[in-house]
């Protein structure tokens, strides 16, 4: 903490996050938006991400509109360590 009080966002950066949003993708509600914000003030902040869908449907034509997103379909077959 001390270190972020110091140098701010910065110090962040140095350990680079990463940020799994697993998603079934079969509907679109208040959750995908709120996270799709979420990740528009991510990026700002250089923190990695990946979207996983685990059906095609509605949250893909949603999400494909959003451009610069990276999404993985199909299933889960490896995790962040």
């Amino acid at each position: 903490m001390k270190e972020f009080m110091k140098n701010g966002i910065k110090s962040l950066n140095q350990n680079k996050k990463k940020i799994l949003f697993p998603f079934v993708g079969d509907s679109v509600g208040g959750s995908h938006i709120a996270t799709v914000y979420l990740i528009n003030n991510l990026k700002k902040i250089n923190i990695s991400y990946k979207i996983v869908l685990l059906t095609n449907g509605p949250l893909e034509n949603f999400l494909k509109k959003k451009k610069k997103l990276n999404i993985l379909f199909g299933k889960i077959i490896k995790t962040y360590q």
